[in-house]
């Protein structure tokens, strides 16, 4: 497979797609659907928000507790196009955790929901760098960043952060890991072309943002033209939703621990005649699980992902 350049960013390989496939489907979640051009559009009025308003510049973090929407997605990019690093956390974890983590990662914003202002406003208390709290559902932030401008910040390079990832690390403490965009965009372009990624395909998207595994499961569809539907987070496991969603949106790619896609080739494999790939993930994966996908859907492929 080709390389991808690595003296791009994520963004600046998106807006690649943006310029290819304007008009094609890019985020699909529930009964809401965006172009590649209005989601690069709205990305960018985030982006030039975030810097003029809360003046985010090169290699600010930005903490994004969020719940599975369009929103969410949108907050990634944004931040990314802001020269920001995007600082994924699960917002159900207890607030003495977070305070670690943003006292850590040195954060000074938060992009999240109402629900959550609660819990991050007595953040603001415990943090000193944390200075502004942004809900991408609240109606005023929605027309304040509406009414920056669609163009391009026009800023960045592939040496720049792109995301700090938090895991709790073999002492428990949290651990987080910066990764640079030159570190990434390779494994992005790999994926893309291994995978067969193109305009056509249509990719589920099921590990929770906060996981490794959510930038690659993001971001490669995206960088192939793809387009990504988006589940709530009570569908990710829920059969009867899964056969739903698979079969309307005719999804051609996804992720799956080998324990769940055991389950799912037993309960609803007739219904998965639109893949063409499936990748495990996550755990071992069993022969005589390969043996039974053959089986069921000799025409798709898969593939192991499993190990550190």
């Amino acid at each position: 497979a080709k390389e991808c350049p690595d003296n791009k960013t994520i963004y600046q390989l998106f807006e690649d797609q943006v310029e290819n496939v304007p008009d094609h489907i890019a985020l699909v979640f529930k009964d809401k659907a965006l172009t590649f051009r209005y989601f690069d559009e709205v990305a960018n009025r985030m982006a030039n928000y975030l810097r003029g308003e809360k003046r985010i510049r090169e290699g600010d973090r930005g903490a994004v507790l969020m719940n599975r929407s369009i929103e969410l997605i949108i907050s990634l990019m944004g931040i990314m196009k802001s020269g920001g690093a995007y600082v994924p956390l699960d917002a159900a974890v207890p607030e003495e955790r977070l305070r670690v983590v943003f006292n850590d990662a040195s954060i000074g914003i938060a992009v999240s929901m109402l629900q959550y202002r609660e819990k991050l406003t007595w953040l603001q208390t415990q943090c000193k760098i944390l200075h502004s709290i942004l809900c991408m559902d609240d109606s005023n932030a929605a027309a304040a960043i509406d009414n920056y401008p669609a163009a391009k910040p026009g800023i960045g390079h592939a040496g720049m952060p792109a995301y700090v990832m938090y895991t709790s690390g073999s002492s428990g403490i949290p651990k987080g890991v910066l990764v640079e965009h030159r570190t990434i965009v390779n494994t992005l372009g790999w994926r893309k072309d291994f995978y067969g990624y193109n305009p056509d395909s249509v990719s589920l998207q099921n590990p929770p943002y906060f996981f490794d595994s959510s930038v690659t499961d993001i971001f490669t569809p995206l960088l192939g033209g793809a387009r990504l539907v988006l589940i709530e987070e009570n569908e990710r496991l829920d059969l009867a939703a899964l056969k739903r969603i698979i079969s309307n949106y005719k999804v051609t790619h996804f992720i799956a621990v080998p324990v769940f896609y055991n389950v799912l080739l037993e309960e609803i494999g007739d219904e998965l005649t639109s893949l063409k790939m499936v990748c495990a993930a996550g755990e071992y994966f069993p022969d005589e699980l390969v043996k039974k996908h053959f089986k069921r859907l000799p025409w798709v492929r898969i593939t192991n992902e499993y190990g550190p």
